[in-house]
Order: structure tokens, then C-alpha cells, then sequence
């Protein structure tokens, strides 16, 4: 294991805590929380912006660790679209999930959407499931 792998996570998750620290009581003051009611039994608002802070903490640890481990970035770079797309995808579910309440299968189609864009375009999760694609692959592989 690279030493760059092990100072990028021990970063990630500094940087993480630190922006948890600052962005929770930012939510509650903005009223970007969850308040009390009958699907929510806490006592008190919950900040519903945890989705934002793990897809910016995503992206930055990201971004260091291709800069300081460039052929990182090389053999990887055809991944993160896909990737960032589909966090993109659930992080605006999580969104309109606290603001309009969909529906089981509003959220079911949604959450399939970035799965299966993973699915197709990430190259190693791809080349995985075509090996499975004579056996199983008819029920979740077209």
C-alpha cells in the first residue's frame, strides 16, 4: 500500500470531521434540517446536509490524491464520471427526499439509476458483470 493511500485517507478524514464540525450547526441555523414528526421521532432538527459534505469531501480527497499520485489518476480516470454522476444522482435524491417525500418507488428507480450507471460504466464493475452475464446477468444485465 502506497504511503500517499494512507496520508490520503488519514486527510480524508480530518478534512471530513473538520466540515462536518463547521456545516452541522450552519444547517440547523439555515433550517436545512429535518424537524419532528411522525416519520422522524427525534427530539430535536436533524441536519439533512450530511450528502453534500461526503460528496465534497469525495471530490477533494480525490482531486489530492491524483495530484500527488498521478498514475493514479491514469488508470482511474475513466471511473470517476460514472462515479461522481451517480453520487450526484443520490445526493439529490437524499435532498428531495427531506423537501418533497417520494414515494418507495420514486426512490427505488432512482437509487437502480446510479447503480446501473456504475454498472455499465465504471470499466472494472462492468468487466465483472459481464462475467456473470450467462448466469445471472438476465436479471439484472440486458
Amino acid at each position: 500500500m502506497h504511503a500517499t493511500l494512507i496520508v490520503t485517507t488519514f486527510l480524508t478524514f480530518v478534512f471530513a470531521m473538520g466540515i462536518f464540525r463547521l456545516v452541522i450547526p450552519l444547517a440547523t441555523q439555515w433550517n436545512l434540517a429535518e424537524f419532528p414528526y411522525q416519520k422522524y421521532r427525534h427530539s430535536q432538527p436533524v441536519p439533512n446536509i450530511g450528502g453534500v459534505c461526503v460528496m465534497l469531501v469525495w471530490g477533494l480527497s480525490v482531486t489530492f490524491y491524483s495530484l500527488v499520485h498521478p498514475t493514479w489518476y491514469s488508470h482511474h480516470y475513466k471511473s470517476l464520471p460514472a462515479v461522481a454522476i451517480s453520487l450526484l444522482i443520490l445526493l439529490c435524491l437524499g435532498s428531495t427526499n427531506t423537501l418533497k417525500r417520494p414515494g418507495f418507488w420514486g426512490k427505488l428507480f432512482f437509487q437502480g439509476l446510479a447503480a446501473a450507471l456504475v454498472l455499465a460504466y465504471e470499466p472494472r464493475t462492468h468487466q465483472f458483470c459481464l462475467l456473470w452475464l450467462d448466469t445471472v446477468g438476465f436479471f439484472i444485465w440486458p
